[in-house]
């Protein structure tokens, strides 16, 4: 099922115009394109042109826009702030961002031009954090939040403390949100070496038909033109949106986890899924699984030998809350799997049988 680009027009259609007191004064929303990064080979062609064409056409529908170009840390500071400070109960608040994004400890990161990162914990310094944008506009009363984030390219940072590219990831936001991607979750596309990204051209398009509807009311991050290449056979009990779910909660070091962090048990259960839907896949959507695989692999090889039974004994009504040999025979049951299907992959190439 191919994901289709409506989401934007749900909100600013069928949600604004269910509030009628909001005047056009209630529509607020803050650009902001960083094309030249220092630590880049050269400054990206599209964020400016971008964001200068976004911010035109939210003017021409009513919104207050202020937009800033490559903006350092300090600027995008400011620019959030001032932004915070003019939401009112009910306000529709919208965030465009075009430059670089990186994922970390489950969180997207949004770079300032002068971001300074070396190393992982460089991330959560200079960057800015999707979900503390939008809880803050949450807070500050914004009854429709929106965030358009053209920001899963190749950078210059990962490469120094990751040995893949991670894309972005999920965002866990309040009611009332919206967020978009230019790709699929945990996944990244090159600019299209013009003066315009596909997402910014396909984006102006659906805001400009007037009578588009919402076909998707979901709160999910939704990308613009690639989806997660899965296709499953009827079944009763699986579907394209849970083998997409558990492909994108996988995180950006290769594990899952319901938290922030992965665990080596949550892992393992995400496996057995893709294991038993693998089976119905065609051959691309058995090749997203297999990348994830491969991943999880490298992850538990680096943390399993930390993982063992507990040296002192539970007493057996303790045992019963804490069944730490079940667990532990799912966890070494994930690693079997992964060893045997992973190497595979990496020894075959994507898409290789378990």
């Amino acid at each position: 099922m191919k994901i289709r680009f409506l989401v934007l027009l749900s909100l600013l259609i069928s949600l604004v115009p269910a509030a009628p007191s909001l005047a056009a004064g209630d529509r607020y929303a803050l650009i902001i394109g960083n094309a030249k990064y220092p630590d880049a080979d050269a400054p990206l062609k599209e964020p400016i042109n971008d964001a200068r064409d976004v911010a035109d056409e939210l003017k021409r529908d009513g919104f207050s826009v202020e937009i800033g170009e490559n903006l350092t840390g300090d600027g995008m500071r400011r620019a959030f702030e001032k932004l915070y400070g003019k939401i009112k109960p009910g306000s529709v608040a919208l965030v465009f961002f075009s430059g670089f994004g990186i994922q970390s400890a489950r969180q997207s990161y949004m770079l300032p031009v002068d971001a300074q990162i070396w190393t992982e914990s460089d991330v959560r310094r200079d960057g800015f954090s999707l979900e503390t944008v939008l809880g803050e506009l949450n807070t500050r009363g914004a009854g429709v939040k929106i965030a358009l984030v053209d920001a899963s390219r190749r950078n210059p940072f990962e490469r120094r403390f990751r040995s893949f590219s991670a894309g972005l990831t999920p965002v866990i936001a309040p009611n009332g949100t919206l967020v978009v991607y230019s790709a699929a979750l945990a996944s990244v596309v090159s600019d299209a070496g013009g003066e315009h990204s596909l997402f910014v051209q396909e984006l102006l398009k659906e805001i400009r038909v007037p009578d588009l509807m919402a076909e998707d009311g979901r709160q999910e991050p939704v990308a613009l033109h690639e989806d997660c290449d899965i296709q499953h056979q009827p079944s009763p009990i699986l579907d394209t949106h849970n083998a997409c779910a558990i492909i994108y909660g996988c995180g950006g070091d290769g594990g899952w986890g319901a938290g922030r962090a992965s665990t080596f048990e949550e892992t393992a259960y995400a496996l057995f899924a893709l294991r038993v839907m693998d089976e119905s896949e065609k051959t691309t959507g058995r090749r997203r699984i297999a990348q994830v695989v491969a991943r999880a692999l490298e992850w538990m090889l680096a943390r399993h030998a930390a993982h063992a039974l507990p040296k002192t004994p539970l007493w057996i009504g303790k045992e019963l809350y804490c069944p730490a040999r079940v667990v532990r025979v799912a966890e070494l049951a994930g690693l079997w799997l992964a060893l045997h299907w992973g190497r595979r992959v990496l020894t075959e190439g994507a898409g290789a049988a378990p």
